[in-house]
């Protein structure tokens, strides 16, 4: 059985492969809207926050799913307001 540190290791390894290859998706894909750019920076973002053991990986969909909520508020406020 492992220890607790060689799983967090694994996990780590694991993570930051899908974030390449998000990231590679990302440079590689079709145009895309403004808030689906957003959401794939925020998810490598999270991804390697992840990787590195600051965060755990449960926490960090709410926290994008927030993020992302908010940032379409205050962008749709702003955009009104500059009409």
């Amino acid at each position: 059985m492992q220890s607790r540190g060689g799983d967090r290791k694994a996990m780590a390894i694991f993570n930051a492969r899908i974030a390449r290859s998000r990231f590679i998706r990302l440079l590689t894909a079709q145009p895309m809207t403004r808030l689906e750019c957003r959401s794939k920076i925020l998810t490598v973002a999270g991804t390697v926050l992840v990787a590195r053991g600051y965060v755990e990986a449960s926490d960090i969909e709410p926290a994008i799913g927030a993020l992302l909520t908010i940032g379409s508020v205050v962008w749709s406020v702003v955009d009104k307001r500059g009409r």
